[in-house]
């Protein structure tokens, strides 16, 4: 449907519209008619003169649009020096990729040009020509980030609307434009960073009534007075919905009272819905942050506020519904000035996300204390983070609490029966301390669960537990793996993450394995536990010559899970015997486990899609993994001990993409030889650094190999990627080769070159057997076999 639709639309536009293609057959490009008005292309990671030549012709453009595709540019030099310049009737220019690092003085001649988009790119500055575009009415230079300066006049583009630097940070205020003021058409100013000169100083904003959307106003500190902050008049700008207000991190104020009435004076139109304000040095708050009249105010953040002893009456605001404080460093106690209890309504009626960070002194939450009324009715999400003095409690019945999150609150109690309620989906606690329920803990029975308190904790907890699907464990001391009612209990858990357990050896003993697991867990992740050994205790009998394991495939264990992830588990030494039974999971990854040798002899999952190890250095083998009728991503990097690939068979005929390296004792893919590559739906193989790798096995039904790179290979003998026909020729199967990079790898590229008929970008640097590549001759061409649109040819051997 969507090629029917982008076919219509092409013939109803006719000649008038051109889009340049890539990867045209043959490095062919459309004709591009002299009636076109309007161009569009999508970029590509390089982009060489050829590509561009096809806008020769094309001196009437109104319209000049790239869209980008890939993160990382190169763009010749021709697209900005040479073509721009001829387009003098452009329009809309937008130019959004790194890869463009400056615009020419020439651009000032294209005085018909009226949209300027170069976001994303890596200019330092704006040539002073620009400000000779008269007709321009949109500037847009968003997440530019190396830009360091602005043309000094810009106050002459007496037409420009909207002026947006979303992400941008000049260096230095004086380096911003004089005048903006002056600019009294605008309507979008994303940045305005206050200077002390006449011309840069925050009174420019005070005809600037247009002003509609969101401004952020930095660097504060440059505010001279009241008198000065007062000129900005932000009340008169009824349109604007979103106001940043930032001081320099490292601003301390002289005067309290007066950057108190600095920000005082500065107070926007009561239609305001977003509010920021960061780094402000006085210590208390002005009567307008949190004012009731402010009906519209739905979010806040206030950070950084180092010096400010209390918090303004936040509660008050009737629809606020995120709620971010950070970094206030002075703050001890939160109370009814919090609240606003003087408005006799019940605090905070609509808010629905709340968090605290890095509160150093914080040390009570006073609990609302007005009879019946409850704060906090539709809170969902609660986070504390690393506040260390904070003690007591937290709020009690919180009925709408979907996740909480308390971290590096070491002092802090958690009473579980009031907090964790049917609604709560998403728990995290790391470095709390949990008070004593029915005289046990939830974290003494993490870390000494004897049965009876096993018991009296399960029967507390049923009713709690069941609701939760995300919980993540951390820094839990002397925990040495999960109790019973762990399982018995979070019947609903679909993601746990477990990391930092210093002394965690195995998730849980053997005797858990009788009951249901976990039937609904999706997501398991093990992190940074250095004593883990397996993830399961798994029994052992005795009899006849010796101890004998025992197999569970009967039992129904975490059958739901489809991603399970193991990171710097050094101790780890095996993985579960019956991990071909998890008939679920699509995505294993084993990352640092320096002790894990091998795979379970009966090998992986059937419905495996994704398979990622690295960092295994004991590893010797991966597991038999033709059987993977599934599976599409095989990543393998820095396995020292990994001599080949697979111990049995080759590779599954579904997999797409093959990732190899820093394997440096890797010698070849397979023990057996004989075996062939043939995977016919393989679109990427990348091999790099492996320098022992003595050889690669031929490849058959390579016809969908869009990404060859092999890099660093210094030892590999020459490789046919082709395949051959029964009378032994060399087959036209690499048809969809897009990229064929080889570095420091002297494979035979004759071979590779010959059975290639779409190749856009062959980069070769330093390679053998390179003489039959160096320059593309006409015996190829008459075979059918097309010039690159992109050739690298460095160094070659």
């Amino acid at each position: 449907m969507h090629d029917l639709i982008n076919d219509l639309a092409q013939a109803v536009a006719g000649d008038i519209c051109f889009r340049l293609e890539n990867n045209l057959e043959g490095g062919k490009q459309n004709k591009i008619s002299d009636k076109a008005r309007h161009s569009s292309f999508v970029g590509s990671e390089y982009e060489g003169i050829r590509k561009f030549k096809a806008f020769d012709d094309a001196r009437c453009l109104r319209t000049f649009l790239r869209f980008s595709a890939s993160a990382f540019n190169y763009t010749t030099r021709y697209l900005i020096h040479d073509l721009l310049p001829m387009l003098k009737c452009l329009r809309e220019l937008r130019l959004c990729c790194d890869g463009i690092d400056e615009l020419p003085d020439s651009i000032g001649d294209l005085k018909y040009l009226r949209y300027l988009d170069v976001s994303c790119s890596g200019i330092t500055r704006l040539p002073d020509t620009v400000v000779t575009l008269y007709n321009l009415q949109v500037l847009f230079l968003k997440f530019c980030f190396a830009l360091e300066k602005l043309p000094l006049n810009m106050e002459r583009l007496v037409n420009l609307r909207h002026f947006d630097m979303t992400g941008v940070d000049i260096p230095s205020s004086e380096e911003m434009s004089l005048h903006i003021g002056k600019l009294t058409s605008l309507q979008t100013l994303s940045n305005f960073m206050v200077g002390k000169d006449c011309g840069r100083k925050i009174g420019e904003l005070k005809n600037l009534s247009h002003i509609r959307g969101a401004i952020h106003i930095s660097r504060l500190e440059n505010v001279s007075g009241v008198k000065d902050a007062r000129e900005a008049n932000f009340m008169s700008k009824e349109e604007l919905k979103e106001l940043s207000l930032e001081w320099g991190k490292s601003h301390r104020s002289q005067n309290d009272i007066v950057e108190r009435d600095v920000l005082d004076v500065m107070r926007p139109f009561k239609f305001l819905e977003r509010l920021t304000i960061s780094g402000y040095g006085s210590t208390k708050f002005p009567n307008w942050v949190g004012d009731v009249s402010f009906s519209k105010m739905v979010f806040m953040r206030l950070e950084g506020s180092k010096y400010c002893t209390s918090l303004p009456p936040l509660g008050q605001l009737p629809v606020l519904k995120d709620l971010y404080i950070e970094g206030m460093s002075a703050i001890k106690r939160l109370g009814c000035e919090f609240y606003g209890q003087q408005c006799g309504a019940k605090p905070f009626p609509s808010l629905e996300r709340l968090s605290f960070e890095f509160m150093p002194e914080w040390e009570d939450w006073s609990a609302f204390e007005t009879e019946g009324v409850q704060p906090f009715g539709h809170l969902s999400e609660l986070s504390i983070i690393n506040c260390p003095k904070l003690v007591g409690r937290l709020p009690n019945d919180l009925p709408c609490l979907n996740s909480l999150k308390i971290d590096g609150c070491p002092q802090l109690l958690i009473d579980v029966s009031s907090l964790v309620q049917p609604s709560l989906a998403s728990l995290s606690m790391n470095n709390v301390i949990l008070p004593r329920e029915s005289h046990v803990t939830v974290l003494n029975s993490l870390c000494d669960p004897s049965a009876t308190d096993e018991e009296l904790l399960a029967n507390e907890m049923s009713n709690h537990l069941t609701s939760i699907t995300a919980l993540s464990i951390s820094d839990i001391e002397k925990l040495a793996f999960l109790p019973t009612w762990f399982t018995q209990d979070l019947m609903g858990l679909e993601k746990l993450d477990i990391s930092n357990c210093q002394e965690l050896i195995t998730l849980w003993r053997n005797k858990v394995r009788i009951q249901v697991c976990l039937p609904s867990l999706c997501h398991l992740k093990i992190s940074h536990c250095p004593k883990v050994i397996c993830l399961f205790e798994e029994e052992q009998e005795k009899g006849g010559e010796g101890w004998k394991k025992q197999q569970h495939e009967e039992l129904p264990c975490m059958t739901r899970l489809e991603y399970l992830t193991i990171e710097e588990c050094g101790m780890l030494k095996k993985l579960p015997q019956d991990l071909h039974t998890y008939t679920s999971l699509g995505v294993l990854r084993i990352h640092d486990c320096a002790s894990l040798i091998s795979f379970p002899m009966k090998g992986l999952p059937s419905m495996l899609r994704e398979l990622r190890v690295s960092n295994c250095d004991a590893l010797e083998s991966l597991p038999e993994l033709m059987t993977l009728s599934n599976l599409q991503e095989l990543l393998v990097s820095e396995c020292a001990s990994l001599t080949y690939l697979l111990s049995r068979g080759g590779l599954p005929s579904t997999l797409k993409q093959l990732g190899i390296e820093l394997c440096e004792n890797l010698e070849s893919l397979f023990v057996t030889e004989g075996i062939k590559i043939d995977c016919p739906s393989l679109e990427t193989i990348c091999i790099d650094f492996c320098g022992s790798l003595k050889s690669l096995p031929e490849a058959n039904n390579l016809r969908n190999l869009s990404e060859l790179q092999i890099n660093y290979c210094y030892n590999l003998e020459p490789v046919s990627l082709g395949g051959h026909d029964e009378n032994n020729n060399n087959m036209n199967q690499l048809s969809s080769l897009q990229k064929l990079v080889i570095i420091w790898s002297p494979c035979h590229l004759v071979v590779l070159i010959r059975t290639t008929t779409s190749t856009n970008s062959l980069r070769f640097k330093s390679c053998v057997y390179m003489n039959a590549g160096q320059e593309w001759s006409p015996t190829l061409s008459r075979k059918g076999v097309s010039p690159p649109t992109s050739l690298h040819l460095k160094s070659g051997i």
